[in-house]
């Protein structure tokens, strides 16, 4: 247990990435609700040391709860080595509460689309139809989610909201197999997310993988 323990905090100091501050936040304790809700259901990067967790806790600290510390699993089957940074893109896609708009939604996502020449941001839309609408703009790749440090901000200072980011397959350095094994886990994760009292979450990313190939 000693070791293990030792092994973490090594692991920490060599990955400040996963340390995140929300000192800033005037809801700390808000976004640390909101985010557990996706721990583990989004993937999170470190570009210090080019690695995506799957499988991973997270953990708040600091005497006002200012930080949260992310900690993987470090023997986990949901750990890729070796994910270069070009291949994490930023999305400008935010995952809300619904109830920052009054809906009866658990989580609502906004897009940006670009009107008359320059990009706005869409109305609050449920997380099925969201998804949907983000892989028929992609058409010809897959839109895979993850988290970075930063991804938690906080609007107005009054809600706790996520930035996606993606991992670009065609930009990712890696064999086929990996790049097959990190579409696979992070398309199961989504089916945790989006609603399941139908098919809609499988079949979005079962046809999507079908399409794509």
């Amino acid at each position: 247990m000693e070791e293990t323990s030792e092994r973490k905090r090594w692991y920490l100091q060599e990955n400040r990435d996963l340390i995140w501050d929300i000192d800033d936040f005037q809801k700390k304790h808000m976004a640390l609700e909101f985010v557990l809700k996706f721990e583990c259901r989004l993937c999170v990067y470190s570009p210090g040391l080019s690695q995506l967790y799957g499988t991973y806790t997270i953990n708040v600290t600091g005497v006002r709860s200012e930080t949260l510390v992310v900690l993987p699993e470090i023997y986990g089957t949901e750990k890729f080595i070796g994910v270069n940074e070009e291949s994490i893109k930023p999305t400008g896609i935010y995952i809300h509460p619904g109830w920052l708009f009054n809906l009866d939604y658990n989580h609502m996502m906004t897009i940006p689309i670009k009107h008359r020449g320059r990009f706005m941001r869409s109305r609050p839309i449920p997380l099925a139809q969201g998804f949907a609408m983000v892989n028929n703009q992609l058409r010809r790749s897959q839109f895979l989610p993850v988290l970075v440090n930063g991804s938690l901000r906080e609007y107005r200072r009054t809600a706790p909201f996520l930035h996606l980011y993606r991992v670009d397959l065609e930009a990712l350095n890696r064999s086929r197999f990996h790049k097959e094994q990190i579409r696979e886990i992070i398309g199961k994760k989504l089916t945790n997310i989006l609603p399941i009292n139908n098919n809609d979450a499988a079949e979005l990313y079962e046809v999507n993988n079908n399409d794509k190939r």
